[in-house]
């Protein structure tokens, strides 16, 4: 599973495809796509109460399914307070949040199950590329150095490896963004 910095950089480059389309909502988008890049990855908490940090990681919040109603939650949420960008909210929300999924399919995974329950509730099948090129995540399952073991050597190496891979696309990503807005 890549950290929080590979998470949100995707999340950063869906609300820059987005906002090529014309926004203006610019900060509290950019929120809502880095937030929900990374939402999956709270399934972490409850595991941690339990004493357990892993007991739900990479379950049903890493699938396609969760993140439609996770998006439908969202966007319905904008509809009752706005009612006006409900789709739109909908579509970054959901897109942003299957970003997750998908990077985890591509990254190394080190403790079982291996991958992510991508279909669910359809299938609980796990899935993750043969091919896996983006470094793990090492973490302890124990409750009390579940937060210390995120700060080691590795897992530097690996967000650094995950900007080397996400920032390019996401300056390239801007950049193309920027000129069509200039051409609108």
């Amino acid at each position: 599973m890549p950290s929080p910095v590979g998470h949100s950089l995707m999340g950063l480059m869906i609300y820059r495809v987005a906002a090529a389309r014309g926004s203006s909502r610019r900060w509290p988008e950019i929120a809502l796509c880095v937030a929900a890049a990374n939402m999956p990855d709270l399934d972490f908490v409850p595991g941690l109460l339990l004493g357990n940090p892993d007991r739900f990681h990479h379950g049903a919040s890493h699938s396609i399914g969760f993140a439609v109603l996770f998006a439908a939650l969202v966007g319905g949420f904008q509809r009752v307070c706005r009612k006006e960008g409900a789709t739109r909210t909908f579509l970054l929300s959901f897109c942003a949040y299957v970003s997750h999924v998908v990077v985890d399919c591509l990254s190394i995974d080190s403790t079982a199950p291996y991958g992510v329950p991508l279909l669910w509730p359809a299938s609980s099948r796990y899935y993750i590329v043969p091919w896996a090129f983006l470094p793990d995540i090492r973490r302890s399952n124990s409750p009390g150095r579940f937060l210390g073991s995120l700060f080691s050597a590795h897992n530097l190496w690996s967000a650094c490896v995950e900007l080397l891979w996400f920032l390019p696309p996401v300056i390239l990503v801007n950049a193309v963004a920027g000129r069509l807005r200039r051409r609108a």
